[in-house]
């Protein structure tokens, strides 16, 4: 990288922490600053860009622990409270 080049990169490194840190929108700090959106954003992504994960893709999630409660309440004005969450398949069981 040439001596500009490098030295223009550790600017904008600088400038991305602050406006991180200064809590303003992108606009905002860029204007205060004077610098163009677009430089902004180009050198944030060609900074951090390899540092972020694949944010188009999917992940798998477990649920956390079951908590809360479940109450069945039947047409007929029949409920069935449980403390606790309770598998669907034991709910299925009851009221068949």
């Amino acid at each position: 990288m040439k001596k500009e080049t490098v030295a223009m990169a550790q600017q904008m490194r600088q400038h991305i922490q602050a406006c991180k840190a200064s809590g303003m929108y992108v606009e905002e700090y860029c204007k205060l600053n004077q610098l163009r959106p677009s430089s902004y954003y180009y050198w944030r992504k060609k900074l951090l860009g390899a540092a972020k994960p694949n944010t188009g893709a999917f992940i798998r999630l477990q649920p956390s622990a079951p908590v809360g409660s479940v109450e069945v309440v039947f047409a007929s004005g029949v409920k069935i409270y449980f403390d606790n969450l309770v598998p669907v398949e034991y709910l299925k069981q009851l009221v068949n």
